[in-house]
């Protein structure tokens, strides 16, 4: 195998980071700068397939532009609903990474194609979960389907990546992206037995600090805390990232594990007093404020996190170059 042909050494060269990041920025700031009318169509796309599915099922749901009611719940399809954020990624992967034009217009059309099954189930996930209970709703819609979204994204982009390139290191993304999957639906599915006490920790502590600061805010009763006012999405991912990592002894990844739930713990911390800066005592009024840090602390910082714990265990090359000897 040509070891610069190795999606492993082109993943990691700055060039393929830098063109990524810009990439990224250059389509956030495109998604922001989208006239109403273009996201009011995507919406009512995505809430008319959610529709059809159900129909599909059986259901005979109520469909009002971009609402979806079935037995007394009213779904609405918002703007973070439209696949704006998700398709940033995926359209950035597959245009920094170096293939032919030709395997990217194929990738990008696709691999949309599949994000937009892909969201109608999750939507139609949400609504059904509504009719049996609120909070398992809200659970599924703020927990459980967010973080399937980024596996999806990701997931994909390793499926296109196998396709043009057919190489051992490919088949072993592959094979990674779905076991972090497999397991990161058993911790989603087993986190209600913790995610209370975690949603009141992170919330008193955000009370403690905006009181100290002197702001006057009064302290949520403990009752009013439920497993969803917080989102648990990057510890979720994070420690099925570290736990589907083979090349981590149990020792590391336990202590990995451990490191990575205080620092994002410390960066929702930041995010939550964000939100009630600007939201609870409107101080600011910057709307990309929260959704960004929102962004960091469910994706970029448990990815950047498990690549630092990894990276020092099996660095990318030494193991390219025992996978090309």
């Amino acid at each position: 195998m040509n070891f610069r042909s190795n999606p492993t050494y082109v993943l990691g060269k700055a060039s393929f980071i830098f063109l990524f990041a810009v990439s990224c920025s250059f389509l956030y700031l495109v998604t922001v700068l989208l006239p109403d009318r273009i996201v009011d169509g995507l919406r009512s796309m995505h809430a008319y397939l959610s529709y059809s599915l159900l129909s599909v099922m059986g259901k005979f749901p109520t469909l009002h532009g971009t609402y979806l009611i079935l037995g007394g719940v009213s779904i609405e399809v918002t703007r973070e609903c439209s696949l704006l954020y998700p398709s940033i990624p995926l359209l950035a992967f597959i245009t920094a990474y170096p293939s032919r034009v030709k395997d990217k217009i194929k990738g990008i059309i696709l691999g949309l194609g599949a994000l937009v099954l892909i969201n109608a189930v999750r939507i139609v996930s949400i609504v059904i979960a509504g009719t049996y209970s609120h909070e398992l709703m809200e659970y599924i819609h703020t927990c459980m389907a967010e973080s399937m979204m980024i596996l999806a994204v990701l997931w994909l982009c390793l499926v296109w990546l196998a396709r043009i390139s057919p190489s051992t290191m490919a088949a072993y993304y592959l094979s990674f992206v779905t076991r972090t999957t497999l397991i990161n639906l058993f911790i989603t599915m087993t986190w209600p037995l913790a995610g209370k006490r975690y949603a009141w920790a992170v919330v008193s502590l955000t009370w403690y600090a905006l009181s100290f600061a002197g702001f006057a805010i009064g302290r949520p009763a403990e009752s009013s805390i439920g497993i969803n006012s917080v989102s648990a999405v990057g510890p979720i991912l994070f420690s099925a990232l570290v736990l589907a990592s083979l090349s981590l002894g149990k020792r590391v990844g336990i202590l990995g594990v451990i490191t990575g739930f205080v620092i994002l713990f410390i960066i929702q911390l930041v995010q939550e007093t964000m939100a009630a800066l600007q939201f609870g005592l409107h101080v600011f009024d910057e709307p990309l404020a929260v959704p960004l840090t929102a962004l960091f602390q469910q994706m970029i910082a448990p990815l950047v996190l498990w690549r630092v714990i990894s990276g020092r265990i099996y660095p990318v090359h030494q193991g390219l170059k025992h996978m090309t000897a």
